[in-house]
C-alpha cells in the first residue's frame, strides 16, 4: 500500500461508532506486558499485520467518544523496508514525536492546536491536542518504548471532557517490572511507514465489522 493510498482513504474516512447504547463502567486492562490502562464501554480489540510488521490494538466507544490504544512494532525486520536513524537522546525523541504529530496534520481535516513533551513513568512521551474549528476534539499521547511505538487516543465528536480525559490518559501505567528502552540501537521504519501503521489501523478500528471482545 503506497502513501498515495493512505491519502485517499484518510479523505473519505468518516467517524462512524458502533453503538450508542452501551454502558458506561471503566475497567482495567492489561494491553501487553508493558502497559495497563482504564477504558470505559466494551472494549474490542485488532490484531494485524500492515507492511511486515506487527500491529495491536483495543479500542471502545459509543455513539460521541472513542477510545483507542495501539501499539506498532517499527524497528527493522525486512532489508527491503525503509528505515531511518532511531533516536538516541531527548531532543532527537522530541523531533521524532513531532514529525508523527506533523504529518498526520498533513493528512486529516482536524487542526494541531498545540503539543508538548510528557512524561510518565519515568518515559518521554508527547501530548497533542487536535482541534475542529473552535473544539478541542481529539488528544494523542505517543510513547516510544522497546523498539514498539505506543498511541493513546481520546476523541470526541462533541469536544474532549475533561474528566474522561483524565480517567483515561491519568490510568495508564506503563510495567516498571521489566526493562523500558526508549533509544532502538538498530534502525527504525521510515517516517512514512510509520504513519501508515497509525493511520491504517486507525481506519480499521473505525470501519471494520469483525471484532474481538475483551474480557475484563
Amino acid at each position: 500500500m503506497n502513501f498515495k493510498t493512505i491519502i485517499f482513504l484518510v479523505s473519505i474516512y468518516t467517524i462512524s461508532f458502533y453503538s450508542s447504547g452501551q454502558t458506561k463502567d471503566w475497567n482495567f486492562y492489561d494491553f501487553d506486558s508493558i502497559v495497563s490502562v482504564e477504558m470505559p464501554f466494551d472494549v474490542y480489540e485488532v490484531d494485524t499485520i500492515i507492511n511486515y510488521n506487527k500491529v495491536y490494538q483495543i479500542f471502545s466507544n459509543d455513539s460521541i467518544q472513542k477510545f483507542i490504544i495501539q501499539r506498532s512494532f517499527i524497528s527493522k525486520t525486512y532489508s527491503n523496508i525503509e528505515t531511518l536513524k532511531p533516536p538516541n537522546d531527548k531532543n532527537s525523541l522530541k523531533v521524532f514525536y513531532r514529525e508523527i504529530a506533523w504529518t498526520i496534520n498533513d493528512l486529516i481535516d482536524y487542526e494541531l492546536d498545540r503539543y508538548f513533551p510528557i512524561e510518565k513513568d519515568n518515559l518521554m512521551g508527547y501530548r497533542f491536542i487536535f482541534k475542529n474549528e473552535d473544539i478541542d476534539i481529539q488528544e494523542i499521547q505517543l510513547f516510544l518504548v522497546n523498539k514498539n511505538l505506543y498511541s493513546f487516543n481520546y476523541f470526541s465528536l462533541n469536544g474532549l471532557k475533561e474528566n474522561e480525559r483524565d480517567l483515561f490518559f491519568n490510568s495508564i501505567l506503563f510495567n516498571k517490572d521489566i526493562s523500558l528502552e526508549q533509544y532502538p540501537k538498530k534502525p527504525i521504519l521510515s517516517l512514512k511507514n510509520i504513519i501508515i501503521l497509525l493511520l491504517i489501523v486507525l481506519l480499521i478500528s473505525f470501519m471494520t465489522k469483525s471484532k474481538n471482545k475483551l474480557k475484563t
